[in-house]
């Protein structure tokens, strides 16, 4: 008895580790990058020349934080201009104009407007996560020109949206067709009822959303995206199956992923 088990295990084991193997494979060739704030390379977060890096890279989304300001939107992730642009003054207060005006310090690039950004991804295939970023000073208003200038393009496979469950929840009313992905704080609770509420196709989670956690999100048909993944943590979300990763690395954890399959 005792050798046909052993048989069993000398032949069971290798197929099981066999089947790892391939099953990380399968999911290495779908391997996603997100570039956080498009920020990697030689340039500043939020610009199109971040932007045009990730095109470029093959493959790579761009993460962007969209901020509104008086009679527009544009992208940006600090409450204050001088917190990396020749600007003064609160992001909120600034008008659309003034804002349309200003340089970033450290690589001198133009702060775009959400329009541009939109034009761009337009005209290059682009593929982009914009964050609502600061939800409590977005109006009506801004979040319609956000969903109708995506829609206008056609860009409701290239673009997706995130945001705080407030920022979520008044899209759920307006931006029918547009993917939004949910990005829970690290502490937070946030349960598969909540996502059909917010009607969000997906997670943006950290480590502590462990395997179980991530198997029974897609099998019911949400999405899981890794947050901020560092470089020695992609090992264990491609175990577990996520291959969409936002990081500060995007170049390494494509490569590195892609040489699994």
């Amino acid at each position: 008895m005792r050798r046909r088990l052993l048989a069993v295990v000398i032949i069971v084991l290798p197929l099981t580790l066999l089947a790892v193997d391939v099953g990380d494979a399968a999911t290495a060739r779908q391997c996603r990058a997100v570039d956080h704030r498009a920020g990697s390379g030689p340039n500043d977060d939020n610009t199109i020349e971040g932007m045009k890096r990730d095109v470029a890279s093959g493959g790579t989304w761009s993460e962007l934080d969209a901020a509104a300001v008086i009679g527009g939107t544009v992208l940006f992730h600090e409450t204050r201009w001088e917190q990396g642009t020749n600007g003064s003054g609160k992001v909120e207060d600034s008008t659309y104009s003034y804002a349309s005006t200003l340089w970033t310090t450290d690589h001198h690039q133009q702060v775009p407007t959400l329009r541009q950004a939109l034009n761009y991804l337009d005209s290059s295939g682009g593929h982009a996560l914009i964050e609502i970023h600061h939800w409590p000073t977005w109006t009506p208003k801004h979040l319609r020109a956000l969903v109708n200038g995506i829609r206008s393009r056609g860009l409701q496979d290239q673009v997706f949206l995130t945001g705080t469950r407030g920022a979520l929840g008044a899209l759920a009313k307006m931006a029918a067709g547009i993917t939004a992905i949910y990005r829970p704080d690290s502490d937070e609770v946030f349960t598969r009822k909540q996502a059909r509420d917010l009607s969000v196709e997906g997670v943006q989670v950290g480590l502590a959303f462990t395997a179980a956690k991530v198997a029974a999100w897609q099998r019911v048909g949400f999405r899981v995206w890794a947050r901020q993944a560092r470089s020695d943590s992609w090992n264990t979300w491609i175990r577990r199956n996520v291959v969409t990763v936002q990081s500060d690395n995007p170049d390494g954890w494509l490569k590195w992923c892609r040489s699994k399959a």
